[in-house]
């Protein structure tokens, strides 16, 4: 699967109903970013899933610790 820069959202994804899954992607180097299915669409973040999974957690006052 190749990726245009275009895909990637930055700095966050905002989880709502309509995200289906967080997927993990690794570039060639190793470094982890998000492949996210929402609805009919699906884009890049360049967090790892559990990143943006605790940035929505802390969003709501809690933490993926938490």
């Amino acid at each position: 699967m190749s990726h245009n820069k275009k895909d990637y959202y930055s700095p966050t994804h905002e989880i709502n109903p309509l995200t289906m899954a967080i997927l993990p992607q690794h570039d060639k180097e190793g470094i982890t970013s998000s492949h996210v299915l929402e609805g009919d669409e699906d884009y890049f973040v360049d967090f790892s899933p559990s990143k943006v999974i605790d940035y929505a957690c802390q969003f709501f006052g809690s933490s993926l610790k938490g």
